[in-house]
């Protein structure tokens, strides 16, 4: 999160997938393996379901104090299926991509939620000050 609110996720993302892109294919051409080497392309994978359970995250944002905090679970359908299977880069971007999104929305809830509080706890003091002088 930059100092101005705004997410830079989506320029990491995209650097993310330029550079795995070049990577997979530097990967592809080294490897030994003949069923890899054949096309020259890097091989692909597809994931009928893939589940990310139980991610702890600690994020410092701009403004706030660090937090702590356990993202929900990140659960994908048929990943890959669409494109005849996606890159092991690939793959990694749009899982760090999901990880990054829940932890940024986890930590941005968590902030709300603790200024609620707060903001409440506030009212709840004021009003018994208020009712106390009343009752002198």
């Amino acid at each position: 999160m930059q100092e101005n609110g705004k997410s830079n996720l989506q320029t990491l993302l995209d650097n993310i997938n330029k550079n795995s892109a070049k990577t997979d294919k530097t990967v592809a051409k080294e490897q030994d393996d003949p069923a890899v080497t054949t096309t020259g392309e890097p091989r692909r994978i597809a994931f009928g379901k893939l589940r990310i359970l139980g991610v702890t995250v600690h994020a410092d944002i701009a403004g706030q104090p660090p937090k702590t905090v356990v993202i929900p679970d990140i659960s994908r359908e048929l990943l890959g299926k669409e494109k005849k299977g996606l890159t092991p880069g690939e793959i990694g971007g749009v899982i760090l991509g999901d990880i990054i999104t829940k932890a940024i929305e986890a930590a941005l809830m968590k902030s709300l939620t603790d200024k609620v509080e707060k903001t409440a706890l506030d009212i709840f003091d004021k009003l018994r000050s208020k009712l106390d002088e009343k009752e002198k």
